[in-house]
């Protein structure tokens, strides 16, 4: 889990998978210092969204990248979220 999670309650909503997106996967969340969503999708071509908003300063991150394999998106995601707990504990 990451540190993200751990320091800030957070109301998470998944997508699931359905007809016109069937090899995705996907979080929405929401707190009172941010809101983002990490949105996969593993069909034909590797996509991930990811975006995330820090309210109180407005600041907004977003990454799309296209072939992305799947042993290397854990990473990513990893890396783009610790970048933003930093932002996050400059604002504390």
């Amino acid at each position: 889990m990451h540190e993200i999670s751990s320091r800030y309650c957070i109301k998470t909503e998944s997508y699931e998978r359905n007809e016109n997106y069937p090899n995705s996967e996907g979080i929405e969340f929401v707190s009172d210092f941010f809101t983002g969503k990490i949105f996969m999708y593993f069909g034909f071509m590797k996509y991930l969204e990811i975006e995330f908003i820090v309210i109180q300063t407005g600041s907004d991150h977003t990454v799309i990248q296209d072939d992305l394999s799947v042993k290397a998106l854990g990473g990513f995601i990893d890396k783009f979220l610790s970048e933003r707990i930093i932002e996050l504990k400059q604002l504390s």
